[in-house]
Parts: C-alpha cells; sequence; structure tokens
C-alpha cells in the first residue's frame, strides 16, 4: 500500500482552526484505567467517558478492540477513516461499569487484566466479571501477574510473569489469549520477542503515538495513549485525529521521562525516592495535579512533584495515598 496525505482544514472546538494530517490505514488506541470521580490523572468520570463516546458516535468512528484489529490486519482489511481502538488496564472494578457504557454507545473495547489484583486485591474484578466481559464480546488480554516492570526483569522472571498470567486467563475464560498489554509500558525487542514466542500477536504499549496499519504485521506492538481526566472534550479529538502538535509534545515528555525512568531501573525498591516522572515533566500542565486547591498551590509548583501519588517523596505526596501508576 502507498501511503497518500491530505491535509485538511478542520475547526475542533477552539478559536483558532488547525490543520490535521490524513494517513490512510492510520489510527489511533486509547487507554482507559479507572472510572470514577477521584481527583487523580488516570481516573476519567463516567461523564467525561460518555462524552468522549458520544463525540465518536456522532463523527461516525468504528470503535474496536484489539480483536477486531487483529482480524482486519488478517485479512488485510482497510482501516476506516475514522477508526478508534480502546482499550481497559490493570482490571479495576470499574471495568464493569466501562462496559456497560461501551455497549450503550455501541463501542467494543479490550480489558487487560492482571492476575494477582484479580486474585487478590480488593476493587478490582473477580474471574467471573472477566468470564462476563468476554461473553459480552469484550476481547480480554493480559497485564502482568503482578504489574511489574518487564524491561527489569531477568529473561526466566519475565518468562515467567507472560507464561503465568496467559495461562491463568485461558484457565478463566476457556479460549486462547493472543493480546497482552506491557505493564507500565515498558517494552523493549527482548520482551517483545518473548510474547511472540508465547504466543501473544498484538501487544499494547504505552509509547503515545500513531499506528500504521500498514506497517503492522502479526505479532505486532500498538501504540496506546493514556486519557487523563485533564484532557478535554477538544485534547482527546486531537489524540484520536493524530494533530501533530499533540502527538510532538508526547514524544518530547517521553524522551524527558525516559532518563529518571531508567536510573530508577538500577534502585532497589526500598531505596527508592519514587518522584511522581508523570508530573516531574508535566509540571501540572493543563491542571493536571491531582490537588488543585490554593492552600496546596504554592507548594505544588515549587516540588513540581504529583501530590496526589503515595510514591512522591515528599510527604504530602505520600498521605494523599496512589503510587501504583505514576510513570
Amino acid at each position: 500500500m502507498t501511503f497518500v496525505q491530505n491535509q485538511v482544514n478542520i475547526q475542533p472546538r477552539g478559536r483558532t482552526s488547525e490543520v490535521r494530517v490524513l494517513i490512510p490505514n492510520n489510527f489511533a488506541c486509547v487507554t482507559y484505567h479507572v472510572i470514577g470521580n477521584a481527583a487523580t490523572q488516570y481516573v476519567v468520570s463516567e461523564e467525561q467517558l460518555l462524552e468522549q463516546l458520544r463525540l465518536l458516535k456522532a463523527e461516525g468512528y468504528v470503535v474496536e478492540g484489539f480483536g477486531e484489529l487483529e482480524d482486519r490486519l488478517k485479512s488485510n482489511q482497510e482501516i476506516p477513516p475514522h477508526y478508534l481502538v480502546v482499550t481497559m488496564d490493570d482490571g479495576h472494578e470499574s471495568s464493569m461499569r466501562a462496559a456497560d457504557i461501551f455497549e450503550m454507545q455501541s463501542s467494543k473495547a479490550t480489558f487487560f487484566l492482571t492476575r494477582d489484583r484479580c486474585l487478590r486485591k480488593s476493587g478490582f474484578i473477580r474471574e467471573a466479571q472477566v468470564r462476563e466481559l468476554r461473553n459480552r464480546g469484550f476481547s480480554v488480554g493480559t497485564h502482568g501477574t503482578t504489574h511489574r516492570k518487564l524491561t527489569f526483569m531477568s529473561t526466566q522472571t519475565c518468562a515467567e510473569e507472560l507464561r503465568g498470567s496467559k495461562k491463568w486467563l485461558e484457565d478463566v475464560i476457556g479460549e486462547e489469549v493472543r493480546y497482552m498489554a506491557a505493564p507500565g509500558g515498558f517494552i523493549n525487542t527482548p520482551v517483545f520477542e518473548l510474547a511472540s514466542e508465547f504466543g501473544y500477536a498484538l501487544i499494547g504499549t504505552c509509547r503515545e503515538s500513531m499506528n500504521s496499519a500498514n506497517r503492522m504485521i502479526l505479532p505486532s506492538r500498538v501504540n496506546r495513549v493514556n486519557v487523563r481526566n485533564h484532557f478535554s472534550l477538544r485534547t482527546f479529538r486531537h489524540a484520536i485525529e493524530g494533530y501533530p502538535s499533540f502527538y510532538a509534545w508526547r514524544q518530547v515528555r517521553a524522551a524527558a521521562l525516559a532518563i529518571p525512568k531508567q536510573i530508577l531501573r538500577f534502585v532497589p525498591d526500598r531505596k527508592r525516592p519514587m518522584l511522581c516522572p508523570t508530573l516531574l515533566v508535566d509540571n501540572h500542565r493543563n491542571g493536571d495535579c491531582p490537588r488543585n486547591s490554593s492552600a496546596v498551590g504554592e507548594q505544588r509548583n515549587r516540588i513540581g512533584s504529583c501530590l496526589g501519588a503515595a510514591g512522591c517523596a515528599h510527604t504530602d505526596c505520600r498521605r494523599a495515598g496512589r503510587s501504583d501508576r505514576c510513570g
């Protein structure tokens, strides 16, 4: 297939027009984590999710999961001009409410599940609910056994994570599991090759970039954008439509985060200061800070770290109580 670029002037919500670059067979993939009302960056409200899905329906988007995407790639189908892949990570109990909303808006999705959280941790769905999701037509995939970063492990430990999570989920749903999402988005060539050997056909990353079906040969990686609670509908639109300015910022941010993440690789868990790398760069851009009260505003800006993350070094950050998704 040849690449053809067409420039179309559109007027997104806002006062100035921007130029969207349309590339045939390119598509975005977005990722949700929790549906609720907590003021942390990866918790999206029901109202936000509904507004985003209504936008997709109004503009004629085909919204699918990894299962439908694999079918398109295997049969060499063209990707529709308005096409989006939707995923949800971790297996939080709000996944069931998200499934209800997806169904109401005629959307498909893939749910990626972390074995140990679904087996033991409160606030996460259990095996019966996993089967329910599959029976309702949603595809499911693995998200590790422990949610530890795969690239930080030995080959043997990584293989155990990939094998253990796959066997568990296959036993739960009674069918082959062909999809996975790397915890924290940490994936490299050795991990990808190992996952391919275990039979994973599509592997979700956290590389925030558009995907080109023309370049995807199974097994393949799928780039995904984490939907954050500060995303306006205009920002969401830019993510799904592939606006260069949106993705340029995401790439700059990712490059800035790469160094501190690699440094943490060599620091034992018990000795890590665990500053929140996500907001060290964002610096509370676009109101991303989960605690926006004026009482902490001055201190928040001075520290430049996430006051909503339990793993951050600052006392107030630890007191706020969430670290599992920082970085």
